[in-house]
């Protein structure tokens, strides 16, 4: 290794005024001359710098959000579902933020080749009078988000020729709650031949079987029309559409809801044997309010009606049109029947008619968003 005196280089070359030129010069060589002499890992005093390539990468991540995965509002988990009255299971309740904790993951919404909405969800409380459910806090509140159909009526007087009348055109005559396997066609027929997609959800229905008998628990078969037709009763394929509430959470969270849904209450949530005020609350907890339709798609028709009024009069009932596919807020006093929410649902999947009385009746109008 070179060794230098450095009391004689300070001497010689440094403190000469006149040679102060040439020692700095030749100190500067021998730095370089020890440099080369140590290798090839000299230690580096350099400041570290960003690179043009990771100022590009990093521009790129967050501008364009493909490049950086994150998810999708169908990737979103959803939120666990909530308890009601009587042990049912709530829809998860939509914060209004995309991708909030708390917002369902969306179910995917078909193309938009339908006039009115490309998915309707229905839910059927029972025996009020109009009076009685507009007068309810939250039933109130949801027909002010909603278009209320003010001169809505049911068909007829129990409950049951009025399930019938929303599924397949006509009470068929009965006028009892007494069950009857009907061998008619039905909607579910009409959206069969189409490739419309169907569900009925029951709250207590038993699960894992086709059950026809009349009641269990507070699940009862007057209640959900669907099973009052032998086509349906004896086909498994079609049978196994008719499903415990509890699978609604499942089909939100895996995107697999059906175009028309037909959602059963049991008869405590219903109001049925506990009144219009429990049936709201119920409702209430249930839909939280309308901005949780984004969790069953974005042109989705959310319909709240009643089987009938709770007396033998004009029959007039509450029915609300929720969801981003009304106009809301608005009221309507046509007069309206089951039969013309069937025959809206027809026209909109361009199903026909069954022959009926919905071949008779006309679609709602007047309060969609396209301007029909």
């Amino acid at each position: 290794m070179l060794r230098i005196s450095r009391d004689k280089f300070y001497k010689k070359r440094v403190f000469k005024g006149a040679t102060f030129k040439t020692g700095l010069l030749w100190w500067l060589g021998l730095v370089l001359l020890v440099t080369t002499a140590c290798g090839d890992n000299p230690v580096s005093l350099a400041t570290p710098t960003f690179t043009a390539t990771a100022i590009t990468s990093i521009a790129a991540t967050a501008t364009n959000p493909a490049s950086s995965p994150s998810p999708s509002l169908t990737q979103v988990a959803t939120s666990a579902p909530t308890v009601g009255p009587s042990g049912t299971t709530l829809l998860p309740v939509s914060t209004g933020e995309a991708n909030s904790p708390g917002t369902p993951a969306l179910s995917p919404t078909p193309t938009n080749t339908h006039p009115y909405f490309d998915r309707v969800f229905i839910v059927v409380l029972e025996n009020a009078d109009y009076a009685q459910a507009i007068a309810q806090p939250y039933l109130k509140k949801l027909a002010g988000q909603s278009v209320l159909l003010t001169n809505y009526s049911g068909v007829a007087h129990p409950s049951y020729p009025n399930y019938l009348a929303l599924v397949a055109g006509s009470t068929f005559g009965i006028t009892s709650d007494g069950q009857t396997n009907l061998d008619h066609p039905t909607i579910m027929d009409l959206m069969n031949k189409q490739g419309v997609s169907w569900k009925f959800y029951a709250e207590q229905y038993p699960e894992g079987k086709c059950f026809t008998g009349v009641q269990s628990g507070n699940y009862v078969r007057k209640h959900l029309p669907a099973l009052s037709f032998v086509e349906i009763q004896k086909d498994p394929a079609q049978c196994s559409l008719v499903v415990p509430a509890t699978q609604l959470a499942k089909d939100i969270s895996t995107n697999s809801l059906p175009d028309y849904s037909f959602y059963v209450p049991d008869l405590k949530n219903d109001g049925h044997d506990t009144g219009v005020a429990y049936a709201s609350k119920w409702l209430e907890g249930f839909l939280g309010s309308v901005a949780t339709t984004q969790a069953l798609g974005a042109r989705t028709l959310l319909v709240v009606t009643f089987d009938e009024s709770d007396n033998t009069g004009n029959n007039r009932i509450y029915t609300v049109l929720g969801g981003p596919v009304v106009k809301p807020g608005v009221t309507s006093d046509v007069q309206y029947t089951h039969y013309n929410l069937l025959r809206t649902i027809e026209d909109n999947f361009q199903l026909g008619n069954l022959g009926q009385q919905d071949a008779k009746a006309g679609p709602i109008t007047g309060v969609w968003q396209n301007g029909s």
